[in-house]
């Protein structure tokens, strides 16, 4: 499609080796990081090492699957979700205040509800834990023991969810 709509295309570049080029910082290049990308549909590894690319992986779960977990579990629409999960999402149930309520819509003649914003924040934690378990397990796979010294760097959409990091 990009041939056909008269652009030229010199070369390209794997995704994830392009996030980390646009994500890390010096510290992080010198020293070697894990780049977690979690986009709408997968989660792109990359592990970068002394300057190269030493591993990369997939994982066929992203912010999408988040958002629909987050619909069944609420029975709200996906565009609902969506926002939902912006608004009002945390990684860590426990870390938001008990009293919050999150006021979900009307739709299809229900009348609007009220949940705990715990409620909304216990299927996120659920999906964002076993995602990391599995970034985990992908980079043992890969034989790796340890860390590199930069740690893990997560970018992506679905990285702004609050309590992320402390996950």
């Amino acid at each position: 499609s990009v041939k056909k709509s008269g652009i030229s295309v010199r070369s390209l570049v794997l995704s994830p080796l392009a996030a980390a080029e646009a994500c890390r910082t010096e510290d992080e290049r010198e020293m070697g990081v894990v780049l977690v990308d979690i986009g709408g549909g997968t989660t792109d590894i990359a592990v970068l090492n002394e300057g190269s690319l030493w591993y990369t992986a997939i994982l066929p779960v992203g912010g999408n699957q988040l958002t629909r977990d987050l619909s069944v579990a609420l029975g709200v629409p996906f565009y609902f979700a969506e926002e939902t999960k912006t608004r009002w999402g945390h990684a860590l149930p426990e870390a938001v205040d008990s009293s919050q309520e999150v006021m979900l819509p009307t739709f299809q003649g229900r009348e609007p509800r009220v949940v705990s914003r715990r409620e909304v924040c216990d299927p996120l934690y659920e999906r964002l834990s076993e995602t990391i378990k599995l970034v985990l397990l992908k980079l043992r796979g890969a034989g790796m023991r340890a860390l590199p010294p930069g740690g893990i760097v997560f970018t992506g959409g679905t990285a702004a969810i609050p309590g992320l990091l402390e996950l």
